[in-house]
């Protein structure tokens, strides 16, 4: 009995066909699928404002009386605001350490502090701000690694040239004796008419902790991703100088006096 035997072309002509139709049906699914959404980046803006005296002077000269009665005028203001750093809600370290890891001996930088997360939730910019100006900038756009956060530490620091350094004034030189800040001009002690002219710098770096709030002052964790939000920074100018008296303290002291006021009237908000 002979055998009908299927032929070696038929088959293969039947294998292309089908194949053809699968390429074609995954094109046309390729084609007719919606695209993905990709997700928004997150984009947090910070920015530095200033709590200021009140009245403006109009000589352009910034006037300052501190709680001990004595007057300030000052010609030259120069300060550095260093860097941001977001703290997870659950972290917990001391002021100490953080300026350690930035200005410590072993010159231990953001991200190399020992903690590998910092270089993901640190913002390092280097900022000169004008104290007689004291005008709101904007330090920068980052965006800390995703995570839930309910503090900030702001640093005040100094003029390291290997971070860099924006705005950096032409008038004096910040960068030689790597100074976190420098003010120069006149006091006048209570009940006296003497204008006695000064000028002092310092490389002291101190920063706060402080709670990320709202507008109306409740705490507010950050939480990444986000949307777009603006982190504001206010500091203080009005009582700056509290508690500093050039008549008995030396340059030195007063300026650690100074920036630690500085820091201690820092408040970190989160605006939409």
């Amino acid at each position: 009995m002979s055998r009908i035997h299927p032929s070696p072309r038929g088959t293969g002509v039947y294998s292309k066909l089908f194949i053809g139709l699968c390429i074609g049906l995954i094109c046309a699914l390729c084609c007719t699928s919606e695209p993905e959404s990709l997700p928004l980046s997150t984009e947090l803006v910070i920015e530095l404002h200033w709590d200021a005296p009140e009245p403006e002077p109009a000589d352009g000269t910034l006037r300052i009386e501190n709680d001990l009665g004595v007057s300030y005028h000052i010609d030259t203001g120069y300060l550095i605001s260093f860097s941001v750093e977001f703290l997870f809600c659950e972290e917990e370290t001391t002021v100490l350490e953080r300026l350690w890891s930035l200005f410590g001996v072993a010159k231990a930088y953001a991200g190399h502090g020992g903690d590998e997360t910092l270089e993901q939730r640190r913002f390092v910019a280097p900022l000169v701000e004008d104290l007689r100006a004291h005008e709101s900038v904007r330090m920068g756009t980052f965006m800390p690694m995703d995570g839930d956060y309910c503090s900030a530490f702001y640093l005040i620091g100094r003029a390291e040239e290997q971070h860099g350094i924006a705005n950096l004034p032409t008038d004096v030189d910040m960068v030689s004796e790597e100074l976190s800040m420098i003010l120069q001009g006149t006091y006048t002690l209570p009940g006296s008419s003497e204008a006695v002219p000064f000028i002092f710098s310092t490389r002291s770096a101190q920063g706060r902790t402080d709670d990320l709030t709202n507008g109306k002052g409740h705490i507010s964790p950050l939480q990444i991703p986000t949307t777009s939000r603006t982190l504001h920074i206010s500091r203080n100018l009005d009582t700056m100088l509290d508690g500093v008296d050039l008549s008995v303290m030396d340059h030195e002291a007063a300026g650690i006096q100074i920036i630690g006021n500085l820091v201690e009237g820092t408040n970190i908000q989160v605006v939409d």
